[in-house]
Protein backbone atom coordinates (compact mmCIF):
# COMPACT_ATOMS: atom_id res chain seq x y z
CA UNK A 1 0.00 0.00 0.00
CA UNK A 2 1.49 3.81 -0.81
CA UNK A 3 2.42 5.91 2.40
CA UNK A 4 0.62 9.25 2.29
CA UNK A 5 1.91 12.16 3.95
CA UNK A 6 2.25 16.19 3.73
CA UNK A 7 5.76 17.74 3.72
CA UNK A 8 6.20 21.74 4.77
CA UNK A 9 9.51 22.87 4.12
CA UNK A 10 11.69 25.47 3.23
CA UNK A 11 14.45 25.75 0.66
CA UNK A 12 17.61 27.49 -0.24
CA UNK A 13 20.82 27.46 -2.50
CA UNK A 14 24.09 27.74 -1.10
CA UNK A 15 27.87 28.60 -2.37
CA UNK A 16 30.19 25.84 -2.29
CA UNK A 17 32.04 27.30 0.31
CA UNK A 18 28.58 28.17 2.62
CA UNK A 19 29.24 27.20 6.55
CA UNK A 20 26.10 26.89 8.51
CA UNK A 21 25.52 29.50 10.93
CA UNK A 22 24.81 28.88 14.52
CA UNK A 23 21.06 27.68 15.21
CA UNK A 24 21.18 26.36 18.68
CA UNK A 25 20.04 29.19 21.36
CA UNK A 26 16.68 30.46 23.20
CA UNK A 27 16.49 33.19 20.17
CA UNK A 28 15.35 30.31 17.92
CA UNK A 29 14.11 27.94 20.32
CA UNK A 30 16.37 24.97 19.37
CA UNK A 31 18.59 23.49 22.35
CA UNK A 32 20.61 20.46 20.48
CA UNK A 33 21.54 19.23 16.94
CA UNK A 34 21.68 15.86 16.55
CA UNK A 35 23.69 14.53 12.90
CA UNK A 36 22.70 11.57 11.48
CA UNK A 37 24.88 9.27 9.05
CA UNK A 38 25.42 11.16 6.11
CA UNK A 39 23.17 9.30 2.46
CA UNK A 40 24.40 9.02 -0.85
CA UNK A 41 21.22 9.34 -3.07
CA UNK A 42 20.46 8.32 -6.55
CA UNK A 43 17.18 9.52 -7.66
CA UNK A 44 15.50 9.34 -11.89
CA UNK A 45 12.80 11.73 -12.15
CA UNK A 46 9.74 10.66 -14.90
CA UNK A 47 7.43 13.19 -17.18
CA UNK A 48 5.80 12.91 -20.28
CA UNK A 49 8.03 14.17 -23.54
CA UNK A 50 6.35 17.75 -23.45
CA UNK A 51 6.74 17.83 -19.66
CA UNK A 52 3.45 18.06 -18.32
CA UNK A 53 3.75 16.89 -14.79
CA UNK A 54 6.56 19.56 -13.92
CA UNK A 55 4.47 22.57 -15.39
CA UNK A 56 1.74 21.77 -12.84
CA UNK A 57 4.55 21.18 -9.98
CA UNK A 58 4.36 17.93 -9.76
CA UNK A 59 7.17 15.67 -9.69
CA UNK A 60 7.46 11.77 -9.79
CA UNK A 61 10.99 10.11 -8.65
CA UNK A 62 12.66 6.59 -8.30
CA UNK A 63 15.35 7.25 -5.37
CA UNK A 64 18.60 4.95 -4.45
CA UNK A 65 19.92 5.34 -0.85
CA UNK A 66 17.36 5.16 2.00
CA UNK A 67 16.88 1.75 3.01
CA UNK A 68 17.65 -1.51 0.97
CA UNK A 69 15.09 -0.87 -1.83
CA UNK A 70 14.33 2.20 -4.07
CA UNK A 71 10.99 3.76 -3.11
CA UNK A 72 8.81 5.58 -5.75
CA UNK A 73 7.50 9.36 -4.45
CA UNK A 74 5.17 11.40 -6.29
CA UNK A 75 5.07 14.95 -4.32
CA UNK A 76 1.68 17.16 -5.13
CA UNK A 77 1.15 20.90 -4.53
CA UNK A 78 -1.60 21.65 -1.76
CA UNK A 79 -3.25 24.95 -2.60
CA UNK A 80 -0.73 27.23 -4.13
CA UNK A 81 1.46 27.49 -0.82
CA UNK A 82 4.86 26.54 -2.24
CA UNK A 83 6.25 25.89 1.49
CA UNK A 84 3.84 22.85 1.52
CA UNK A 85 3.72 19.36 -0.84
CA UNK A 86 1.56 16.57 -0.63
CA UNK A 87 3.85 12.98 -0.67
CA UNK A 88 2.45 9.37 -1.83
CA UNK A 89 5.89 6.67 -1.95
CA UNK A 90 4.95 3.45 -3.53
CA UNK A 91 7.38 0.52 -2.47
CA UNK A 92 8.38 -1.73 -5.27
CA UNK A 93 11.74 -2.32 -7.13
CA UNK A 94 10.80 -1.52 -10.43
CA UNK A 95 12.35 0.50 -13.44
CA UNK A 96 8.73 1.99 -14.55
CA UNK A 97 6.43 3.86 -12.23
CA UNK A 98 3.85 2.06 -10.47
CA UNK A 99 0.41 1.41 -11.93
CA UNK A 100 -1.17 3.30 -8.87
CA UNK A 101 0.96 5.87 -8.71
CA UNK A 102 0.06 6.42 -12.58
CA UNK A 103 -3.32 6.42 -12.11
CA UNK A 104 -3.09 8.93 -9.74
CA UNK A 105 -1.81 11.10 -12.71
CA UNK A 106 -4.70 10.22 -15.17
CA UNK A 107 -5.88 13.89 -15.40
CA UNK A 108 -2.78 15.34 -16.03
CA UNK A 109 -0.92 13.06 -18.24
CA UNK A 110 -3.97 12.59 -20.60
CA UNK A 111 -2.42 9.38 -22.29
CA UNK A 112 0.39 11.05 -22.62
CA UNK A 113 3.85 7.79 -21.88
CA UNK A 114 6.39 8.66 -19.06
CA UNK A 115 10.32 8.69 -19.31
CA UNK A 116 13.07 9.19 -17.83
CA UNK A 117 14.14 13.33 -17.55
CA UNK A 118 16.77 13.64 -15.55
CA UNK A 119 19.07 11.86 -13.06
CA UNK A 120 20.90 13.32 -9.65
CA UNK A 121 23.17 11.95 -7.41
CA UNK A 122 22.96 13.93 -3.64
CA UNK A 123 25.18 13.91 -0.67
CA UNK A 124 23.22 14.45 2.13
CA UNK A 125 24.28 15.38 5.80
CA UNK A 126 21.69 15.98 7.66
CA UNK A 127 20.41 17.52 11.51
CA UNK A 128 18.15 16.94 13.66
CA UNK A 129 16.49 20.10 15.80
CA UNK A 130 15.08 19.59 18.85
CA UNK A 131 13.94 21.52 21.69
CA UNK A 132 15.01 21.51 24.90
CA UNK A 133 12.81 18.64 26.00
CA UNK A 134 13.87 16.27 23.21
CA UNK A 135 11.11 17.25 20.42
CA UNK A 136 12.20 16.92 17.44
CA UNK A 137 11.20 20.44 15.59
CA UNK A 138 12.45 20.09 11.94
CA UNK A 139 15.27 18.11 10.13
CA UNK A 140 18.18 20.30 7.95
CA UNK A 141 19.62 19.14 5.69
CA UNK A 142 22.57 20.02 3.35
CA UNK A 143 22.19 18.69 0.04
CA UNK A 144 25.58 18.74 -2.46
CA UNK A 145 23.84 17.51 -5.80
CA UNK A 146 25.19 16.95 -9.14
CA UNK A 147 23.04 16.64 -12.32
CA UNK A 148 24.05 13.43 -14.85
CA UNK A 149 23.88 13.06 -18.13
CA UNK A 150 24.75 9.49 -19.00
CA UNK A 151 28.27 9.52 -16.79
CA UNK A 152 28.79 12.99 -17.14
CA UNK A 153 27.68 16.03 -14.60
CA UNK A 154 26.38 18.57 -16.51
CA UNK A 155 26.03 20.89 -13.27
CA UNK A 156 26.23 20.90 -9.51
CA UNK A 157 24.10 23.08 -6.71
CA UNK A 158 23.64 23.39 -3.04
CA UNK A 159 20.70 23.06 -1.31
CA UNK A 160 19.74 23.95 2.45
CA UNK A 161 16.07 22.01 3.04
CA UNK A 162 14.18 22.20 6.42
CA UNK A 163 11.67 20.31 6.68
CA UNK A 164 8.56 20.56 9.79
CA UNK A 165 8.57 17.74 12.14
CA UNK A 166 6.71 19.65 15.04
CA UNK A 167 7.06 23.27 14.09
CA UNK A 168 4.88 25.65 12.20
CA UNK A 169 5.97 27.26 9.28
CA UNK A 170 6.28 30.79 11.32
CA UNK A 171 9.43 29.02 13.03
CA UNK A 172 10.79 27.42 9.67
CA UNK A 173 10.68 31.08 8.50
CA UNK A 174 12.60 32.01 11.65
CA UNK A 175 15.69 29.24 10.93
CA UNK A 176 15.47 29.94 7.23
CA UNK A 177 15.99 34.17 7.89
CA UNK A 178 19.34 32.94 10.05
CA UNK A 179 20.54 30.52 7.26
CA UNK A 180 19.18 33.42 4.97
CA UNK A 181 21.49 35.89 6.65
CA UNK A 182 25.03 33.94 6.66
CA UNK A 183 24.47 33.54 2.79
CA UNK A 184 21.91 31.20 1.86
CA UNK A 185 19.54 32.21 -1.19
CA UNK A 186 15.60 30.93 -0.39
CA UNK A 187 14.68 28.97 -3.56
CA UNK A 188 11.49 26.77 -3.52
CA UNK A 189 12.19 24.88 -6.62
CA UNK A 190 12.70 21.31 -6.67
CA UNK A 191 16.04 19.73 -7.76
CA UNK A 192 14.17 18.26 -10.80
CA UNK A 193 13.29 21.88 -11.97
CA UNK A 194 16.81 22.21 -11.67
CA UNK A 195 18.18 19.63 -13.28
CA UNK A 196 15.55 20.15 -15.96
CA UNK A 197 17.02 23.49 -16.65
CA UNK A 198 20.61 22.08 -17.73
CA UNK A 199 19.31 19.13 -19.11
CA UNK A 200 16.40 20.75 -21.21
CA UNK A 201 16.45 23.92 -21.31
CA UNK A 202 13.66 24.24 -23.64
CA UNK A 203 11.11 22.85 -21.28
CA UNK A 204 8.51 24.80 -19.45
CA UNK A 205 8.96 24.32 -15.69
CA UNK A 206 7.04 27.18 -14.25
CA UNK A 207 3.85 26.53 -13.28
CA UNK A 208 3.08 30.69 -13.47
CA UNK A 209 0.46 31.54 -14.79
CA UNK A 210 0.85 35.06 -16.71
CA UNK A 211 -0.81 38.27 -15.46
CA UNK A 212 -3.51 39.78 -17.43
CA UNK A 213 -3.66 43.78 -17.55
CA UNK A 214 -6.83 45.48 -17.27
CA UNK A 215 -6.66 46.66 -21.00
CA UNK A 216 -5.96 43.38 -22.37
CA UNK A 217 -8.71 41.59 -24.21
CA UNK A 218 -11.42 39.35 -22.45
CA UNK A 219 -9.80 35.96 -23.89
CA UNK A 220 -6.41 36.84 -22.58
CA UNK A 221 -8.01 36.76 -18.81
CA UNK A 222 -10.93 33.70 -19.42
CA UNK A 223 -7.86 31.24 -20.78
CA UNK A 224 -5.64 31.72 -17.47
CA UNK A 225 -9.26 31.26 -15.05
CA UNK A 226 -9.96 28.10 -17.69
CA UNK A 227 -6.14 26.56 -17.38
CA UNK A 228 -6.04 27.71 -13.57
CA UNK A 229 -9.54 25.76 -12.97
CA UNK A 230 -8.24 22.53 -14.58
CA UNK A 231 -5.23 22.52 -12.64
CA UNK A 232 -7.10 22.66 -9.53
CA UNK A 233 -9.38 20.01 -10.84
Amino acid sequence: MPEVNSEREIKLLAPPDFQLPELVGDAHGIASMAEGEPLDLSATYFDSPDFRLMRNGITLRRRFGEGAAPVWTLKLPVNGDDTLRGEVNFPGDTSYPPGEARDLLTGVLNGSKLGPIAEIKTRRRRWLLRDDEGTDLAELVDDRVSILEGSLIKGTFREIEIESRAIDERGLKKIAQVIEQAGGRPEQRSKASRALEVLHPEAVTSSELPRVAPSDPAANAVTPAFAKALRHL
